[in-house]
């Protein structure tokens, strides 16, 4: 059920987030997680419940290796399967 309905968000989500408050939310978090990441020298990580992708396309431009994990196969069909490594399965 829960697949069901952020599958059929998929199309606007990354849309819907980037808007307003929840938009300031996640500049906050990306920079903190951005800063974790350089701090220690990662080259690969895992996007766990990665949506349509916020966090892993910023990951991505800082050249890392990005895994995302989501239970909707339509949140994962936004990103290219060239560019990450996707797995469809619970978390």
């Amino acid at each position: 059920m829960t697949e069901q309905f952020f599958n059929s968000l998929a199309k606007d989500y990354s849309q819907k987030l980037n808007q307003g408050f929840l938009r300031h939310i996640r500049n906050i978090e990306l920079r903190a997680i951005l800063k974790t990441i350089q701090e220690l020298k990662l080259q690969s990580v895992i996007d766990l419940g990665s949506g349509s992708g916020f966090y892993a396309k910023n990951l991505k431009e800082m050249k890392l290796n990005v895994t995302c994990v989501d239970q909707s196969l339509e949140m994962l069909r936004e990103l290219s399967p060239k560019s990450y490594t996707l797995v469809h399965s619970k978390i």
